[in-house]
């Protein structure tokens, strides 16, 4: 039996080998990796592992948010805090809360045997079921309160959002900025990925107005931002940078 255990805490690499070579008596091989960012990487074209158990930590998360065609086709379990909410689209046969308990392990292994052998159709039936539900409406446009007036902006008009003193502001495209009632994680559940990436913890771009891409210290990315007759400067942060790549291709 081969396993993959996604994450940087070692604590749930040594539990997970101390249970298998304590109650399992089959020969079992465990790989770990920090990130699921490095699976592609390391196994594109063998990816030959019966279980994967992924530590979903905040690189974790946020690859998974932005990476929504990821499949690692074969089962995961899935660690985390227990008050992380999950991502709908990455179907898991198991949630396990830190921390991680040998009685876990063993419910987590149970389910495994039940399905190992109809997994591919139990997937399948997981992808109808999310097709069905996902009839999401992203927000199109926003009211604007600014003393007496209110006025909308539209989202294609919208250049960013971005955290000033503890405020969240909008960026119009004649490079205008208006507070809004919103945060940025809220806003990540109400903008449609497919043109909004929030590239740091203080702001939310639209691919349409990234005017260039520049490399940057610490393996971060730097982006030009046009909006009217000003340009803006904005970091991607390190843990984000791959999404950002595979959003940008996308």
């Amino acid at each position: 039996m081969k396993i993959l255990v996604v994450s940087r805490d070692l604590m749930i690499v040594e539990t997970l080998s101390n249970f298998m070579q304590e109650y399992v008596p089959d020969e079992v091989v465990i790989s770990q990796l920090n990130e699921l960012s490095e699976v592609r990487a390391k196994w594109k074209l063998n990816f030959d592992f019966d279980l994967v158990f992924v530590d979903m930590n905040e690189q974790n998360l946020e690859f998974i948010k932005w990476e929504s065609g990821l499949k690692l086709e074969v089962p995961v379990v899935i660690v985390k805090e227990s008050d992380v909410k999950l991502p709908n689209h990455f179907f898991s046969i198991y949630v396990i809360d830190k921390p991680v308990s040998s009685a876990d392990m063993v419910r987590a292994l149970l389910k495994f045997e039940r399905i190992k052998y109809h997994y591919p159709e139990i997937v399948k039936m997981q992808e109808n079921s999310s097709l069905a539900n996902s009839r999401k409406l992203f927000k199109s446009r926003f009211l604007i309160k600014l003393g007496s007036r209110m006025f909308f902006i539209n989202t294609t008009d919208i250049a960013c959002f971005f955290v000033s003193d503890k405020t969240v502001y909008v960026l119009n495209k004649e490079g205008i900025k208006y507070p809004i009632d919103f945060s940025l994680e809220k806003l990540q559940q109400i903008l449609d990925p497919q043109y909004f990436f929030r590239i740091n913890r203080y702001m939310i771009c639209n691919a349409g107005f990234i005017k260039e891409i520049k490399k940057y210290i610490n393996s971060r990315l730097k982006i030009i931002l046009t909006a009217g007759n000003y340009s803006y400067e904005a970091v991607v942060s390190r843990e984000r940078v791959y999404a950002f790549k595979k959003w940008v291709e996308n």
